[in-house]
């Protein structure tokens, strides 16, 4: 086999590997905010709730998200992406999302300093705590985020050309069917505003900005 071949095998293998994760991405829609799961937790459920834009996450988002196929609980965030994410490409935009004081600004990647990487390796933890119940941290984080980019109870200017927005999200416990307040938090989010882009994303118990 000669050179021109194996370049062509390769090209062909390059090929493949695509058209499998465009094929595998229709199938989990990369999306900044989807539509919640608005199934009824059971008594002792925990849901969360958006005054400003009336959205809901509530129970629990699908845990196995690999073997599912238009799954009946969103997912939020695709699972491909977030594993070439794991792979290193750090400048892959995970989901777009639409914010009053820079328009769209993308979710991406990223590395330890910025984007989903930077989120997972500092706050994973704090939004697992805040989030208090099963399914999955990114999920919830995503929607939240997604919740105070959208619609701000505050958005402040920051040095270094960023941006800080924040939101109340009240955490809702389910009794006899009912969902009872339990208590208000804080997503806190910082926008680098010349890139467009979701630097971080925190769990406050107190508007931050």
């Amino acid at each position: 086999m000669n050179i021109s071949q194996r370049n062509l095998g390769s090209s062909r293998r390059v090929a493949l590997i695509l058209v499998s994760v465009i094929a595998l991405s229709s199938i989990f829609p990369v999306s900044g905010v989807a539509a919640a799961d608005n199934s009824t937790p059971p008594d002792g459920g925990i849901a969360y709730y958006s005054p400003a834009s009336g959205d809901w996450y509530a129970g629990d988002p699908i845990l196995d998200r690999s073997s599912e196929s238009l799954p009946p609980k969103q997912t939020r965030l695709n699972p491909i992406v977030i594993g070439l994410c794991n792979a290193g490409a750090s400048g892959l935009i995970i989901g777009t999302m639409k914010s009053t004081a820079d328009g769209n600004v993308d979710l991406r990647c990223g590395t330890s300093t910025e984007g989903y990487i930077h989120i997972r390796n500092r706050h994973q933890t704090s939004w697992e705590l805040q989030k208090g119940s099963g399914g999955v941290w990114d999920d919830y984080m995503a929607w939240a985020t997604a919740n105070a980019l959208a619609w701000p109870s505050a958005v402040f200017n920051l040095a270094g050309s960023k941006r800080c927005y924040t939101t109340p999200i009240e955490v809702m416990k389910y009794v006899n069917g009912v969902p009872q307040y339990v208590k208000t938090f804080y997503p806190t989010i910082i926008v680098s505003t010349n890139n467009k882009l979701v630097i971080t994303s925190i769990p406050s118990n107190s508007a931050s900005c």
